[in-house]
């Protein structure tokens, strides 16, 4: 199972499809610094998401019908 999950991450952890929100009582400035400390590093993969309106992620092989 740990392949499949670090081949998930290394497939689709980019930060192109991610967002970020964040919460505090902390000064712009200092909450600006905190933040890219943390998040800077996460790679851009330019990922491309599937559009499940129109495209479906499973069909009938898959739905036991």
């Amino acid at each position: 199972i740990w392949d499949e999950l670090l081949k998930f991450h290394h497939q689709w952890y980019s930060s192109n499809v991610m967002k970020l929100v964040v919460y505090s009582n902390l000064d712009i400035q200092n909450l600006c610094e905190i933040v890219t400390s943390k998040f800077s590093e996460i790679e851009n993969k330019n990922v491309i998401l599937k559009n499940f309106k129109t495209e479906f992620p499973y069909d009938s092989t898959n739905l036991g019908f």
